[in-house]
């Protein structure tokens, strides 16, 4: 009795592979129906639907298992139910983990990994300088606002100065006035006097009378002039006061920005020791570093020399202002007076010269570098204008970005998976800024600061390598014809110059923006500033450069102007086509505009947001729904065998999980599943 179960159980394990092994045939089958379209990418899907499918499936279940045929002795009697056999694909090329899937199989085989570690090694080359530039412009910075924060303070005590001694000559106009006056009417009554009393006559009795009258009155007019004197000189020391505390207040600030600039370049100093002692590889000296050695604070005897000589004006006019009080001043005495306050005035003004004649140098080379940067990012502006885009390709945006469109399907799976997942941060990247919109003084510590940036993600080489270089291989870009002229090679399967968006592929790849030249534009306006940072690094170690500074800011803003015109030089023949040295000191060292695009790739892994635009850009050039484009495929077969023997023992079996099928009558039945991807 046990050994007709085990002849039967047997006889159920070889009808179960015979079924499996007909199944996995009919899903390879279906597998091998890929859809040629996608397959000119490297890509692999089929576009079949799940009836199509089930139909392949069913004619090579039939080929591949035994035959029925009575006539005939069959260890099995293996049937399957054909109408019941179901094929359907699972996972699509919608899905962006797929997607990634199969670009990374595809790019394994071509390895292109190579053109990403060498371009990254030509910038390793600037590495040092790019970190001690972009160290060099955000001390210049925070130095620069410390020195023009203290000159302000300057500025506004001088202008008070300035102020004081305008003050101090109108009052003194007023006083000689007065005193003209007073000397006048002394010497009228000195007059008055010397003609001596009148006697005798009614008629000189009366002149005599007149003549007190008149001394009455110039005496009076006397005590008048002194009084408006006294007034006068009041008022001016009242002024005095005012204008002493605010220069010295502004001072006293001025003293306090340049304890900071102090503060700052000791601690400048304490870190350039510190790095130099540890020996640290990046930037740890750097000969830009003697540009913050050089002394940049005044002494402090410039500023007791300038309280000294507010406090002796407000002295002298003190001691002025007794006299007049005493009515012990005359003419003479004010003349004198204000010869002397003239001369203490004049003192600071000499003084102050060199100070002002340095500010003014300074005012007019940074006005002048940022009116070169300025002109020169216009004119690269109106360069990047010149896009070459097509109308046509306004439609063809509407299919990828529309609020229908084949990205936006894409984005929607991709955050619903991320919701599903728990997944943070971003996957849809947002047009970024125009870098050729920001103010002079802004762009080249903008660029630089960019540029530095790429080192910091060196040492983070994922997978997106294979994923950029699946983009540049399969996908055009706005200088692929001159590439193709000067770099003959097998052109790529998926022909990428005959797609229906020209010469934009990679880029709208790259940024994401809905228009061809929003996407050119920005490739051009990034490509720029790289190109600007460097040039300006090159202008910045520049023997020349150090020796025209008036401060470091100012020697950074004039190395931008520089680098800003050669920038947009190097920008017009990569456009081109062209291939353009890293830095003129290594002639040899060339790249063109597909190499920067690649490095972009690098500086943007937005991994997520360009896999969607991949996939939409592959439904629009192939026609292919990818939703319904089958990466992974799964089968189900009924299947059943005819027992020779007692099929309640069988069923015995099923009651201890040894088998998982159903007896109904003589026959054993089952449902053989498999399930298989490329």
């Amino acid at each position: 009795m046990l050994t007709t179960v085990f002849i039967d159980y047997v006889r159920i394990l070889v009808a179960g592979r015979q079924a499996e092994h007909a199944l996995k045939a009919s899903v390879q089958s279906v597998l091998a129906a890929y859809d040629p379209s996608l397959q000119s990418y490297g890509l692999y899907g089929v576009s079949l639907s799940e009836e199509e499918m089930t139909t392949l499936a069913r004619e090579v279940s039939t080929r591949n298992l035994p035959s029925s045929d009575k006539a005939s002795f069959s260890f099995t009697d293996t049937k399957a139910n054909e109408q019941g056999i179901r094929v359907h694909g699972v996972h699509s090329l919608a899905n962006a983990q797929v997607m990634e899937q199969e670009i990374l199989e595809e790019m394994k085989y071509k390895a292109p990994v190579e053109f990403t570690l060498r371009l990254i090694e030509m910038f390793s080359n600037i590495r040092t300088e790019t970190l001690q530039t972009n160290t060099f412009a955000s001390n210049a910075d925070e130095l620069d606002k410390l020195i023009r924060l203290r000159d302000d303070h300057l500025k506004q005590a001088y202008h008070r100065w300035s102020e004081w001694e305008q003050a101090n000559v109108i009052a003194g106009n007023d006083r000689q006035v007065l005193f003209h006056q007073l000397s006048q009417t002394e010497n009228e009554i000195g007059q008055a006097s010397s003609a001596g009393p009148l006697v005798g006559s009614k008629r000189n009795q009366e002149e005599e009378e007149a003549r007190k009258q008149r001394l009455a009155q110039l005496r009076s007019s006397i005590d008048s002039i002194w009084s408006r004197l006294q007034v006068t000189s009041d008022r001016q020391i009242e002024a005095d006061s005012s204008f002493f505390k605010e220069i010295t207040r502004q001072l006293e600030l001025a003293q306090q920005a340049d304890s900071k600039v102090l503060q700052f370049l000791e601690r400048l100093k304490t870190q350039q020791q510190a790095q130099s002692t540890s020996g640290q590889a990046a930037g740890s000296t750097s000969p830009l570093d003697a540009v913050f050695q050089q002394k940049w604070t005044l002494e402090e005897a410039y500023y007791a020399s300038f309280k000294g000589q507010a406090g002796s004006v407000s002295s002298v006019n003190a001691g002025y202002h007794e006299q007049i009080r005493q009515r012990a001043s005359s003419g003479s005495d004010h003349s004198a007076h204000m010869l002397t306050i003239s001369e203490l005035f004049a003192n600071r003004h000499r003084l102050e010269q060199p100070r002002i004649a340095s500010a003014e140098e300074d005012r007019l080379k940074r006005e002048e570098a940022k009116r070169q940067t300025q002109q020169e990012m216009d004119l690269a502006k109106q360069q990047m204008m010149a896009t070459g885009c097509d109308l046509s390709d306004i439609e063809l945006y509407g299919k990828l970005e529309g609020p229908e469109g084949a990205a936006a399907s894409f984005r929607k799976g991709l955050a619903a998976g991320i919701a599903e997942t728990g997944a943070t941060g971003s996957s849809i990247e947002s047009a970024a800024g125009n870098p050729l919109d920001v103010p002079p003084e802004t762009s080249g510590k903008a660029s630089v600061s960019s540029l530095a940036s790429l080192f910091s993600e060196i040492e983070k080489i994922r997978n997106d390598i294979y994923v950029n270089e699946y983009v540049l291989s399969n996908m055009n870009y706005r200088t692929i014809e001159f590439d193709s002229k000067k770099l003959p090679k097998p052109e790529a399967l998926s022909r990428p110059a005959e797609h229906p968006l020209r010469k934009q592929e990679a880029e709208y790849i790259l940024y994401g923006s809905p228009s061809c030249h929003l996407n050119l534009t920005l490739a051009y306006a990034e490509m720029y500033t790289t190109r600007l940072a460097i040039r300006t690094i090159e202008a910045l170690l520049t023997p020349k450069s150090a020796a025209a500074a008036v401060t470091p800011w100012v020697m950074f803003l004039t190395a931008v102007a520089e680098g800003a015109s050669k920038a947009r030089v190097d920008m017009s023949r990569l456009t081109a086509g062209e291939q353009v040295e890293l830095m003129a000191r290594w002639p040899n060292v060339t790249l063109n505009y597909k190499d920067y695009i690649r490095l972009f790739y690098f500086l943007h892994p937005n991994y997520a947001g360009r896999l969607s635009r991949i996939q939409a850009l592959l439904q629009v050039n192939t026609g292919t729904v990818l939703h319904n484009t089958a990466y992974y495929v799964r089968g189900e077969l009924p299947v059943s065998v005819k027992l020779w023997f007692v099929p309640g023992l069988i069923k015995l079996l099923e009651w201890g999980n040894a088998l998982d099928g159903t007896v109904r009558g003589s026959r054993y039945e089952w449902v053989a599943r498999t399930a298989h991807s490329y």
